[in-house]
């Protein structure tokens, strides 16, 4: 699988874990962040170098001016991670 196809599912893993002491899944209450195949490596790399959490809440993209931090919410740090540990 060529990692563009895992950067979607990522993604889709991200849209339905439901977070512990959650109900429902993340899609039914926030917006789930877009993960590009850039986005996919450069997550990887930080998992595989074991600094995923510092990662995840440092990231912020530049969109229109204003400084945006997409991963920066504890269950979304949660699917990411879960979705590594089940993965590699």
């Amino acid at each position: 699988m060529e990692d563009w196809e895992k950067a979607i599912q990522l993604q889709q893993f991200i849209a339905y874990h439901i977070p512990k002491g959650y109900r429902e899944p993340i899609h039914r209450f926030d917006f789930v962040p877009f993960i590009t195949e850039a986005d996919y490596i450069t997550i990887k790399q930080a998992y595989g170098n074991g600094i995923l959490q510092s990662f995840l809440e440092t990231y912020k993209r530049q969109i229109f001016h204003y400084e945006i931090y997409p991963f920066n919410k504890p269950y979304i740090i949660d699917a990411i991670k879960t979705y590594f540990d089940k993965e590699i």
